[in-house]
């Protein structure tokens, strides 16, 4: 993107569409945790503006730049489990 002559507005997504429920679940899994035990849902606080689904398209990214993702929904979230862990083990050590 920053090599482009112009710049432009792109969506950098993996392209496949999951719930938060799917996210939460496989992340909380990663720490060997079931998500419900730990999580509290209020629909109370629900607001009527709160996206159902939310879905993103990177296909401009792949016209323009010849981008596609390299991992899946489930890579990122082991991916991002994996470096909060991490962080929090170098915390543990400095503390």
């Amino acid at each position: 993107m920053m090599r482009l002559e112009k710049p432009d507005d792109y969506v950098i997504a993996t392209g496949r569409t999951e719930s938060l429920e799917y996210f939460v679940s496989r992340a909380f899994s990663y720490f060997g945790l079931d998500w419900r035990e730990h999580v509290r849902i209020d629909k109370d606080l629900y607001r009527p503006s709160d996206i159902g689904i939310s879905k993103a398209n990177p296909a401009k990214a792949k016209t323009v730049m010849g981008w596609s993702a390299r991992t899946d929904v489930d890579g990122v979230i082991r991916e991002m489990c994996k470096a909060a862990h991490e962080m929090a083990q170098q915390a543990k050590i400095q503390a």
